[in-house]
């Protein structure tokens, strides 16, 4: 059985304020299906397309645990405690890089879910003799940024053209810039404050211009805006993709 710093990790539960990061069990393999089948997964998440019942099923049954049985990870299912729905994924790597990934259902975002998810893990293992966790994402995905600054991650650089190997043989290879992110056992843990303030609510404005966050329906005008010396000079180098 998998044990790490004298810890048993195959049944091992841990608790946030909302959330409970369990095993996974045969039952998820519908929930895991379900979400899997929304396009948005398949930005950041080297996943097979499509994604099939039956790779659901080999996900909760022997890819998801990553490395509990034998003692260098703690994979699993991110679930909302009230009502036991499987809201995300959520691991812990005890070898090699040892960091934290995750990943939340479209209906559950928005909630600070992966964040607390993130803290749970970070404080189990900082709290076990790992002097640091780190956590690694695609520097486009800034939602992903957010996450690692609000469960007290400090951003530490980025790592060009890294290849990601996926769980799933049956998945492509993906390459791309990552953003690293650390958190140390000597560091309080508390969230990382943006280095800009929020525009407000309102925007900001001379009675001329407004300069206010993008919403929804600017999806449009945004797209209008790829030409090519905006490319060029853009953080992607790509247009943004208009999805109804």
């Amino acid at each position: 059985m998998g044990v790490f710093a004298g810890v048993e990790l195959d049944g091992l539960v841990l608790t946030g304020p909302r959330l409970t990061l369990r095993p996974w069990s045969a039952a998820d393999a519908d929930a895991v299906f379900a979400i899997m089948q929304d396009r948005s997964m398949y930005e950041f998440l080297a996943l097979p397309d499509p994604y099939p019942h039956e790779v659901a099923v080999r996900f909760v049954t022997e890819l998801g645990d990553e490395g509990r049985r034998g003692g260098t990870g703690i994979g699993s299912a991110v679930v909302e405690s009230a009502t036991g729905q499987v809201v995300g994924s959520a691991s812990l790597r005890l070898s090699g890089e040892q960091d934290i990934g995750y990943w939340v259902a479209p209906a559950a975002r928005g909630h600070g879910y992966a964040a607390e998810a993130t803290r749970v893990l970070a404080n189990w293992a900082l709290g076990r003799g790992l002097r640091r966790v780190q956590l690694l994402c695609d520097v486009r995905n800034l939602a992903s940024v957010r996450t690692a600054l609000a469960a007290g991650f400090q951003f530490e650089g980025a790592v060009r053209d890294r290849l990601h190997r996926p769980l799933d043989a049956a998945a492509p290879e993906r390459v791309s810039d990552l953003a690293r992110f650390g958190r140390l056992a000597s560091g309080t843990g508390e969230p990382i404050a943006p280095a800009y303030a929020r525009l407000p609510a309102a925007g900001l404005s001379d009675g001329v211009v407004t300069l206010r966050a993008l919403q929804s329906g600017d999806a449009s005008a945004l797209a209008e805006s790829d030409d090519r010396l905006t490319l060029e000079w853009g953080f992607t180098g790509h247009a943004h993709p208009l999805v109804e």
